[in-house]
């Protein structure tokens, strides 16, 4: 490996494929061809949409770079495949198998610093480091599905037992009756409070599909 003008070899590029196409492949090689022109690994960032996607990356990296530090042959290929936009240089030059072991090493001794995750976790990293600036409260994260599930239980047991039926069938996000009384109930909302839109449980959504097919364009 040899020193190279990084605005030479770091040109931005934009990869568009659909799933199963080969992006993780196309992927992994940038961050090794950017590894290998001496880039650290706390500076690449490499986000997906999904931890499985993002676990993919990461595992891709290590077994071609694996690969390449135990076979010659394979560590020419690979610095064939990794080769930056611009780059003239012979593949040779690029990696070997030496350089794929000192690679893997390094990559190795600072797992803990290399950036693949979820674009969520890459937003809430950034955020974090702006809490005060965004008005977000100490601590705060993003909910998953059990979380939410959890708040929303929490919320309704509390509304069950503090309020009395009529004082709870006022509430803005209580609904109950038919098909109609709910129609000019939400339409009611509306006009009173601003409602635009209503969010219903996986699990309620069946029984919901008349009121939703008779607000429809309304």
């Amino acid at each position: 490996m040899s020193e190279m003008d990084p605005a030479r070899f770091y040109p931005w590029e934009m990869v568009l494929a659909s799933a199963g196409s080969g992006k993780t492949y196309r992927l992994s090689g940038r961050v090794i061809g950017l590894l290998a022109q001496g880039e650290s690994v706390e500076s690449i960032l490499a986000t997906t949409f999904t931890r499985k996607a993002a676990a993919e990356i990461l595992e891709r990296v290590l077994i071609r770079l694996a690969k390449g530090a135990c076979d010659a042959d394979l560590a020419l290929k690979l610095g064939e495949d990794v080769r930056l936009p611009g780059d003239k240089r012979p593949a040779t030059e690029i990696l070997d198998q030496d350089a794929c072991r000192l690679l893997l090493g390094k990559l190795l001794r600072n797992l803990h610093r290399f950036n693949v995750g979820t674009l969520d976790s890459f937003f809430m990293r950034v955020a974090g480091c702006f809490s005060a600036e965004l008005g977000l409260a100490p601590g705060w994260r993003i909910a998953d599905e059990s979380t939410m599930a959890r708040v929303r239980g929490d919320a309704l047991d509390a509304l069950l037992s503090a309020e009395a039926p009529e004082e709870m069938m006022a509430h803005p996000h209580a609904l109950m009756g038919s098909v109609d009384a709910i129609c000019e109930e939400l339409e009611r909302r509306r006009e009173e409070f601003g409602l635009s839109y209503f969010t219903i449980g996986d699990d309620q959504m069946e029984a919901f599909a008349p009121v939703v097919a008779r607000l429809a364009g309304k």
